[in-house]
């Protein structure tokens, strides 16, 4: 693809302007539609995702189901605005056109002003006031998005993206990325006039505008490039980024759509520190040992699992990092098992000849405390605590069959109180 090529749909033909982003599934373009056969306007900037052959060739087969969810949300929201007499905001990226081109697959969706990371990153100053602001506004919305992608049947599914100013790019991985996280939410761009949105789009590193400031942010839920559809607790291959990774992944369960909260509350806690709930080591990652510090870690900040949660894990998994009663193995224990059934020719790598790992820290917990005193060290208290304490401990829940819904989420008082119009407190 180069700068001048034509993109053409069904009823619609783009021009390519400028490469936005480059990655190993697909590339990110500035596109002008220069034609349209549905009286759409003509001259208007969007941007253009095209999948790589590789790609193309798994969603042409039916591996993914990008395409699938963006139809489907289309004609939800379609009847939701009928019903309503109007059109409401989206909560989640809408699709606003797809063709092939060549065999390579294409997605034209608006332009975005920003994403969550870009705005977050450009705080200068810990404020209280605006950070539990963001959390509320955010979450709130991000429920909604995902309340319209669960009643559908599918999990939010994004492979760790590469964001460049308006649109998500995927990266390759050995594992199916599923997550919810600040770049994977953006901010729709709404401009006074075409020459104001073209000198905002055609700027290489563009200002924040005002629908990034916190108390007017909306957002919305992108990066579907790896979307699933499955029902609840149908999935059993090893997901998500570390930091957000679920304990049902780690220990080996099926998972569904309960992961997806876990996220939420994992992203919660890190637009409140501000920084990552979970410490993964680098270099460990995908090991046991990168496991056994991350479920140490749960334990640490959310309390021991229930012997009733640990039972529902396959055994294999189950007696490789807990003891009968239920609690974790001490590390000198979990250490010693291991390094007996690491291959011998990998024990150098990992291990001294005496046993102990050659990278010690892996194993040492990066912030001790509990999720009530974490809150506590980010200001919180009285009631605000308590609100936030019961939210976000309820979707830090470690056995997702106790999990809330994305639906009983908006039953909770922090975000069932706060009126998105006002940023204040909903009468009774």
């Amino acid at each position: 693809m180069s700068v001048g090529d034509v993109l053409v749909t069904d009823g619609c033909e783009y021009k390519t302007i400028r490469k936005l982003a480059l990655g190993m599934e697909s590339s990110v373009w500035l596109v002008e539609r220069i034609s349209s056969r549905y009286g759409l306007e003509v001259n208007s900037l969007l941007v253009a995702k095209i999948l790589t052959g590789e790609a193309s060739v798994r969603a042409e087969a039916g591996e993914t189901a990008e395409l699938a969810l963006h139809m489907a949300l289309r004609k939800l929201h379609m009847a939701l605005d009928e019903k309503a007499g109007r059109m409401s905001f989206r909560h989640t990226i809408g699709l606003c056109d797809n063709g092939e081109r060549g065999g390579f697959h294409f997605f034209v969706f608006l332009p975005h002003a920003a994403t969550l990371y870009d705005i977050c990153r450009g705080f200068k100053n810990c404020d209280l006031h605006r950070d539990l602001l963001l959390v509320k506004r955010v979450i709130k919305q991000s429920i909604r998005g995902l309340i319209d992608i669960h009643q559908l049947g599918f999990i939010h599914t994004g492979q760790r993206a590469l964001f460049v100013r308006h649109v998500f790019d995927g990266l390759p991985v050995d594992l199916v990325r599923l997550d919810i996280k600040a770049d994977n939410l953006s901010v729709p761009l709404y401009a006074d006039s075409k020459e104001g949105l073209r000198a905002f789009l055609e700027h290489r590193t563009p200002p924040l505008t005002k629908e990034c400031e916190v108390p007017n942010i909306r957002v919305q839920l992108g990066d579907f490039s790896s979307v699933i559809k499955a029902p609840r607790d149908t999935t059993g291959v090893k997901a998500m980024p570390r930091p957000v990774r679920a304990p049902e992944i780690i220990l080996g369960r099926l998972w569904g759509q309960a992961i997806d909260v876990w996220a939420l509350g994992c992203l919660a806690m890190e637009l409140l520190l501000p920084s990552l709930l979970f410490f993964p080591k680098h270099g460990y990652d995908e090991s046991e040992y990168g496991d056994y510090s991350h479920l140490a870690q749960m334990i640490e900040l959310l309390g021991p699992f229930s012997v009733s949660s640990i039972a529902k894990c396959p055994e294999n998994v189950r007696s490789r990092f807990f003891r009968p009663d239920g609690s974790l193995k001490p590390a000198d224990q979990f250490l010693a098992e291991s390094f007996a059934r690491c291959p011998e020719e990998l024990r150098s790598e990992i291990f001294h000849s005496n046993g102990s790992l050659r990278h010690p820290d892996v194993m040492k917990l990066p912030r001790p405390g509990t999720l009530q005193q974490l809150l506590r060290n980010a200001r919180l208290r009285g009631a605000e605590l308590d609100e936030v304490h019961a939210f976000v401990g309820r979707m830090l829940t470690l056995d997702p069959d106790y999990r809330p819904t994305a639906a009983q989420l908006l039953e909770f008082p922090l975000v069932a109180k706060f009126n998105m119009q006002t940023n204040g407190t909903i009468d009774a």
